[in-house]
């Protein structure tokens, strides 16, 4: 790897760090990452992140890509919620 590419891994690595243990899942609350009490900043020497996440648009259009309408949430919750969005909004077949 390049020295510019690692750098700017390690960089972007140290910026999500810093990010996602800021957010909360949007469906369970939960914190998406939990930072070690022993991690510091400024060296760029972070492990790998421990964390899956998705971006749920909250008026579920996906065109609609303002800040307001992208959550971060855990992959898990986000199925969770479109598989039980489907199972109550599937129209009731009509009795024979």
């Amino acid at each position: 790897m390049q020295r510019g590419t690692k750098s700017e891994l390690q960089m972007l690595r140290e910026f999500t760090w810093l990010c996602l243990s800021r957010f909360d899942c949007y469906f369970c609350h939960q914190p998406m990452l939990t930072r070690p009490f022993d991690m510091t900043f400024g060296h760029r020497r972070h492990p790998p992140i421990p964390v899956e996440f998705t971006v749920h648009h909250d008026d579920r259009n996906r065109a609609n890509n303002q800040d307001i309408n992208l959550k971060v949430c855990h992959p898990n919750c986000h199925r969770r919620y479109h598989a039980n969005l489907r199972r109550t909004n599937d129209p009731v077949d009509p009795p024979d």
